[in-house]
Order: C-alpha cells, then structure tokens, then sequence
C-alpha cells in the first residue's frame, strides 16, 4: 500500500465517509448509457465464454472461477473508470485488461469462497440435521420414482438460516471493493480484503441498502422472466439484456462508489471532495 493511499485509508477509517447510494446507482445508470452496447456486449460475451468453458469437466470450472470469471469481473472496472475520466479513450479491449492482475484475483477469489463457505456452514448444519441432504440424494438416486414429501423444518432451523443468510450478505458485501484495490492500487490480495473490510464497516447500513436495490432489481427479472414466457424468442433476447444491464450498473455503481470514497490513483482532493458533493446533491 502507497503511503497516501494508507493516510487516506486511515483518515476515512478515522473521520467515516459519505456514501449516498443513490448517487451511486444514478452514476452507474451514466455510465451505462454513455457506452450501453459496450457494457451489454461485453456482459453477454462473458455469460457465453463461462458457459462454453464451464463444459469442460473439472478444468471448466476451475478456469471459470479462479481466471475467467474474476479477471472478466474486473474488466468492467476498469473499462467504467477510463469512461468515467477519459470517455474518448474507452475502448472495447479495455475490458480485458483484467487478465494484467489475474494472480491476485484469484487468490482473492480462493480466500473469499473459502470464508463464504465457512459462513454457510451452520446452515449446513441445519440443513442436513433436517433431512434435506437425504431427500436429494435420494431424488438424485431415483429420479423416476414418485418423490416424497420435502422434510419439514423446525423453527430453529429457519432462525439459523435467516441469522445465517444475513450474516452472509455482510460477508458478501464486506470485500465487495477488494478486486477494486487489486485493479487500481496493485494491492497485495490479503491487504486489499483487509482494507474493503474495515472501510465497508464504517458504513455498513449504506453499502448493504445499495446492496439490496440491486438485489431487487435483480429480483424484477424474475417477474420479467414469467411475463415474456409466451414470447420464447422476443423475451429471451429483451431478458438477457436486462440481465447484462442490471449488472453493469451493479459493477458500474460499485466502481463510483469505490472512485468517490478511496479514488482510483493519488487525487487532487479537491477534485474528490466536488466529486462526493456532486454524487450527495443527487440523492
């Protein structure tokens, strides 16, 4: 970590910071508009080339977990900050220049799978202790025979998934910022979950309400998905790109906030402090 970026980590960890998420969104819908076909393209070609590689037996899925995926992920990153300082500039390569820092995210990806399923073991627990492991393995073994009645669950074991699922959205949302410290400050990758962890923290309640306002956009895709179900052709295109748009404004509104709080290079402060203005007056 560079020394201002430490003194600036520190001061925000110190002081706290704004966080007007819907400035955020209102930025990340900008963006998108400014290069939609861009963003949209580049979605879907990264839903085709996980699919594809995903059929390869074991190795599909190691490439598109640990390489594809995050080094992609992060594409939309870095394309969303040359839009956002250098429109003119933004080109359609930019997008893979994830790839430059794939050793990190990968690493960072290992680690992050590994504290989410350390987070979702009691509802495994739960889970099995229920009945439900051998109900599907029992469907799996059987598949033609008449299925039986889902295993009923007890009170407690609904209290541990529910305790259990919100612990997990603040784990999700805990090192969201951590391949953004990879990308633009060349962070090691323990450091930069480190540094996401501890200024997430500090305005928890704000990044998990930005947080559900795109869960439930993505929850309208649903409803979205059942209406165009009579229209098979039309609705699959009109649904695959509102997918790809939902989440470029995810990752495009994850990268404003990021560029905002942290900046993406050492800052004229003053040019960051009008920056946070501006996203604040929006809200």
């Amino acid at each position: 970590m560079t020394d201002w970026l430490k003194r600036k980590v520190d001061h925000l960890l110190a002081e706290g910071y704004d966080f007007p998420v819907a400035g955020f969104l209102s930025r990340g819908l900008e963006l998108l508009r400014m290069r939609f076909w861009h963003f949209v393209g580049f979605a879907l070609l990264v839903f085709i080339i996980n699919t594809v590689v995903g059929f390869i037996p074991v190795l599909g899925f190691v490439a598109t977990t640990f390489v594809l995926g995050p080094a992609l992920n992060a594409g939309f990153f870095l394309f969303a900050e040359r839009l956002d300082r250098e429109p003119e500039s933004a080109e359609f390569p930019l997008f893979f220049r994830g790839f430059d820092y794939v050793a990190p995210l990968a690493l960072y990806t290992l680690v992050y799978l590994a504290i989410l399923l350390l987070a979702f073991f009691p509802s495994l627990l739960a889970m099995g202790a229920s009945g439900l492991f051998e109900y599907i393995w029992d469907l799996l073994r059987n598949p033609l025979d008449e299925p039986d009645l889902l295993p009923d669950f007890s009170t407690t074991t609904i209290l541990i998934l529910f305790i259990n699922l919100l612990f997990l959205l603040l784990v999700v949302v805990a090192y969201w910022w951590t391949p953004l410290f990879i990308v633009f400050h060349q962070m090691p990758f323990w450091d930069a979950m480190e540094a996401s962890r501890k200024l997430v923290a500090r305005q928890l309640g704000s990044h998990v309400l930005l947080f559900l306002a795109i869960f439930f956009s993505a929850l309208l895709i649903g409803i979205i998905a059942v209406m165009l179900a009579l229209f098979p052709l039309i609705g699959i295109l009109i649904l695959g790109i509102y997918i790809a748009a939902v989440t470029v404004v995810f990752q495009c509104a994850l990268y404003a906030s990021f560029a905002a709080v942290v900046g993406v290079d050492p800052p004229d402060d003053d040019d960051q402090d009008d920056l946070l203005e501006h996203l604040i007056d929006e809200q």
